[in-house]
């Protein structure tokens, strides 16, 4: 999931409408796209749409930019914004009760939700994270079906963090320890697959098709990482736990040269009064214990991370080791943004959003921009090349 995969409600919660009425709404969107142009080395802000009261998730994709909200008319909604078009209505709790299904066990009307798309952006899908209703369009949004079933994990269970694969295959995390379910077949059935990590939090494809699975244990605020090697078939546990305090959010990704050097890297948040969670690296194979990143020499530190991206560093002006690639943790605490260079074990701070904090961090495969979301429910986005 290149997010962030979570919804930390209590910080979403600071937003007010009369800070949303204050955005300047602009963004070029990906040079990729025909009639836009290339974005600057610099952050630049995408309003909400204006009747949005809070926002839960976006998803960029090549092209455009999704997302979740609940607006001041009391209505749920998927909104779509592209340059030409602006923001747009795609889907709402009004038209999702009859989206593909009738009414069954309860009303399956779009709620409170987070939205995945394939690596390609070819489709996507909206879930609800307080029930388990997930939809599906294939279309850029125009159309949308419910999956014909619910996941296993249904009963007394809310949906968590997704990982979509392709157009028909996604592993959705349950909010109860150890479970995650998986379908191959758009949710035509369904498989439960063991992960004893605890709450699955953040669930992350690795380059070469391993997944990677983070997850924090509710009670002892254990965080814990695991990789399968066969699409959630199994699932081998890092033995060594994350080195928090006591866990509450918990970020993962995996280096662009995962493939031959087995690296994965943490961030979250942990709850002692310290502040400071940091970033953490482990090397499959070769370590004996997570290794720290960032604020080493009095380099920048990650205090709270509420986001957690990896990918190339290719055109990256110099970066001394292209093939490891970058790897960005989001800090809530000051809104700034380290960048972990190559396979550098140390991280250097890069400009951070102008306003609020961070509370997500996504990045688009195909351009590399990364793209923000704020505790005031600004949406930015930023290039690095």
């Amino acid at each position: 999931m290149n997010n962030a995969r979570g919804f930390p409600t209590k910080v979403l919660a600071e937003a007010t409408a009369a800070a949303l009425a204050s955005l300047i709404v602009f963004l070029s969107l990906p040079a990729c796209c025909a009639g836009v142009s290339a974005a600057e080395q610099d952050w630049s802000i995408l309003g909400p749409p204006p009747s949005a009261v809070e926002v839960y998730d976006i998803q960029p994709v090549p092209g455009a930019v999704y997302l979740t909200s609940y607006d001041s008319d009391a209505i749920y909604r998927v909104w779509r914004y592209t340059d030409a078009a602006k923001w747009q209505v795609v889907f709402d709790s009004r038209t999702s009760i009859v989206a593909g299904l009738p009414i069954t066990q309860h009303d399956p009307a779009l709620r409170k939700c987070g939205i995945e798309a394939s690596p390609e952006g070819d489709a996507l899908f909206v879930f609800n994270h307080d029930r388990t209703e997930v939809w599906r369009s294939v279309d850029t949004g125009t159309n949308w079906f419910r999956l014909p079933t619910a996941p296993h994990q249904a009963s007394g269970s809310s949906a968590g963090a997704m990982l979509v694969l392709d157009a028909s295959t996604l592993v959705l995390a349950a909010a109860s320890r150890d479970t995650l379910a998986v379908t191959f077949d758009a949710g035509v059935s369904w498989m439960n697959s063991d992960c004893p990590v605890g709450t699955v939090k953040d669930l992350e494809a690795a380059p070469g098709g391993d997944l990677i699975a983070a997850g924090i244990d509710a009670q002892t605020g254990t965080a814990r990482i695991a990789v399968s090697s066969n699409i959630a078939g199994t699932w081998e546990v890092i033995g060594t736990p994350v080195p928090f305090e006591y866990a509450v959010e918990i970020y993962t990704a995996a280096s662009a040269d995962y493939t031959a050097s087995g690296r994965i890297v943490v961030t979250g948040v942990d709850a002692d009064e310290a502040a400071d969670s940091g970033i953490w690296e482990w090397v499959a194979g070769a370590s004996t214990g997570w290794q720290r990143l960032d604020g080493t020499g009095g380099t920048a530190r990650v205090e709270k991370g509420y986001g957690l991206v990896a990918g190339p560093g290719e055109a990256i002006a110099g970066n001394p080791d292209e093939g490891s690639g970058l790897v960005y943790a989001a800090d809530y605490l000051d809104g700034t943004l380290s960048r972990v260079r190559g396979s550098a074990l140390q991280a250097e701070s890069i400009a951070g959003i102008p306003g609020g904090y961070f509370t997500g961090l996504w990045r688009l495969g195909q351009t590399g921009e990364l793209f923000a979301l704020a505790s005031d429910y600004s949406i930015y986005r930023y290039t690095d090349i």
